[in-house]
């Protein structure tokens, strides 16, 4: 029985990147890393499908708890913790 490789995101980028930027061909960068071009050409498609994040402003990329955090605080209008400091 064979086991499947798993590449880790940052794996993804670098091989797809090294095609991208190096202008290397397709089938010199599956054949250097072991994998099939239609693997290469779906994360690919990812890879342009995802490229729009890079350019949201970091208030866009609130985690989901923060953003749950606000939602609650504005339905039940409980004020944000404050820090209060005696001199």
């Amino acid at each position: 029985m064979s086991t499947r490789r798993q590449f880790a995101d940052e794996q993804k980028a670098k091989i797809i990147l090294s095609h991208l930027i190096d202008k290397r061909p397709v089938s010199e960068v599956c054949e250097q890393y072991e994998i099939a071009p239609n693997m290469f050409y779906r994360w690919l498609a990812e890879f342009k499908s995802n490229a729009s994040v890079a350019f949201r402003k970091p208030d866009v990329r609130k985690s989901h708890r923060s953003i749950k955090m606000y939602h609650l605080r504005s339905v039940q209008n409980v004020p944000p913790k404050r820090l209060f400091v005696s001199c």
